[in-house]
C-alpha cells in the first residue's frame, strides 16, 4: 500500500501567509518589497496577504510604509505561554501523582468551544503500558476522559450548542452516539464528581479524570486522568479517585500552585462585549509573551495598550454605566492525545 502524499492537503494560500509571518521572527520590521523579496512571492500577492493580515490584527504598519507584528500574535503568544506556565508549575504535582498510582497521567486543556488539547503526559515506571490510539493535538470533548471531565462543568446551554456542532460517530465512540446519550453520561460525571471511562474507547482501557475547578460557579478549562489496563485501573478506583481530587485541589486557582488569565471572563456581564476587560488581560498576557524583548518596544507596546484601553473605559463607561463595568474587572477564569486522556 502506498503512503499517503499529505502534501496535497496543505493549503498555498494560508502556507504563503505563515510564510510571511515566519520572516519577522528574524526582524522587527519590513517593508512590502523585503517581503515580496524574502518570501519569493511577487508583490501583488504579497500585498494580498499582507493587507489580510493587517487587517485582521496579526500586523501593524507604521508611516514609512514598514510592517512589524500585530497585538493577536502577541495574544497567541501569550495564550501558548499560559500552557507552557501551567505545565511547568503542575509538573511536580503530575509527578507526584504518577509515582503514587504508577499509572499514566494526563493534564488537558480546552482548547476551544468543542476540543481539548493534551499539555502534558507523564508514563509509569512499570512495564504494561495500556495501548492506546497515537497522541493527537486536538480532540472533540466527548471524546475523551478529560474532555468529558470538562465539559461536565459547563452548563446545559454550553452542553446542547456543543451537541449541536459536533458530530456522532460510532466509529470513535460507539458508547456516546447521540446528544441525549451525552447528557446522560455528563449527568453521571456530576452525579460521582468525576468521569469513568471503563473501555469507552480502547478494549482493556480504563481511565478517571476529575476537572480543576478555578471557583466556586465557574466551568473548568483543565482537567488531569489516571489511565491503564482496566483490570488494574478499576478495582482501585475509589484510592485513584481520591488522589486525583487531591491533586486537583493542589492545582485550582483558589490557593493553587497555578494561576492563569483567560479573556472568557467577559461571559460574566451577561454577553456585554466591554472591550476594557479584554484589554486590561492582553496587557499582563503580552508582557509574559514578549519577555525577552527589547525594553523599547515592550515600552511603545505597553503605552499603545494602556491609551487605548483608557479611550475604550470612557466610551464604555458612557455607554453602559461605570459600575456596571467594575463588576467584571476582577472577574478571573481557570484556563487539551489518546483517547483515553
Amino acid at each position: 500500500m502506498e503512503p499517503v502524499n499529505k502534501d496535497q492537503y496543505l493549503l498555498q494560500s494560508l502556507d504563503n501567509a505563515l510564510g510571511v509571518l515566519s520572516l519577522f521572527l528574524q526582524e522587527d520590521k519590513l517593508t512590502l518589497s523585503q517581503i515580496a523579496q524574502r518570501s519569493g512571492l511577487n508583490k501583488t500577492v504579497a500585498y494580498r496577504i499582507v493587507y489580510t493580515l493587517e487587517k485582521r490584527g496579526y500586523l501593524n504598519a507604521d508611516r514609512e510604509g514598514r510592517y512589524r507584528p500585530g497585538i493577536q500574535l502577541a495574544a497567541l503568544g501569550a495564550r501558548a505561554q499560559m500552557s507552557r506556565a501551567a505545565v511547568e508549575l503542575a509538573k511536580p504535582v503530575l509527578t507526584a501523582l504518577s509515582r503514587e498510582i504508577n499509572e499514566t497521567i494526563h493534564f488537558t486543556r480546552r482548547y476551544d468551544a468543542c476540543r481539548a488539547t493534551l499539555l502534558d503526559e507523564i508514563l509509569p515506571q512499570q512495564g504494561l503500558i495500556a495501548a492506546s490510539s497515537p497522541t493527537r493535538s486536538l480532540l472533540l470533548l466527548h471524546l475523551c476522559c478529560t474532555g468529558l471531565a470538562i465539559l461536565s462543568t459547563q452548563t446545559d446551554e454550553d452542553i446542547r450548542d456543543y451537541c449541536d456542532a459536533v458530530v456522532f460517530e460510532k466509529r470513535s465512540c460507539p458508547f456516546i452516539l447521540s446528544s441525549s446519550q451525552l447528557m446522560e453520561k455528563i449527568a453521571a460525571v456530576r452525579r460521582e464528581g468525576y468521569m469513568l471511562n471503563d473501555q469507552m474507547y480502547e478494549p482493556g482501557v480504563a481511565a478517571l479524570g476529575v476537572p480543576i475547578f478555578a471557583q466556586p460557579g465557574k466551568s473548568a478549562e483543565y482537567a488531569i486522568s489516571i489511565s491503564g489496563p482496566a483490570e488494574r485501573i478499576l478495582p482501585q478506583k475509589e484510592r485513584i479517585v481520591e488522589h486525583l481530587r487531591n491533586a486537583a485541589r493542589e492545582l485550582n486557582l483558589d490557593g493553587g500552585v497555578f494561576k492563569v488569565d483567560d479573556f472568557a471572563a467577559l461571559r460574566a456581564l451577561k454577553g456585554a462585549r466591554v472591550e476594557r476587560v479584554l484589554v486590561h488581560g492582553q496587557l499582563k498576557a503580552a508582557a509574559r509573551a514578549l519577555h525577552g524583548v527589547e525594553d523599547g518596544v515592550v515600552f511603545v507596546l505597553v503605552v499603545v495598550m494602556v491609551v487605548h484601553a483608557a479611550f475604550v473605559e470612557l466610551v464604555h463607561q458612557r455607554l453602559l454605566g461605570f459600575d456596571h463595568v467594575q463588576k467584571g474587572l476582577g472577574a478571573q477564569f481557570v484556563p487539551g492525545s489518546g483517547d483515553d486522556a
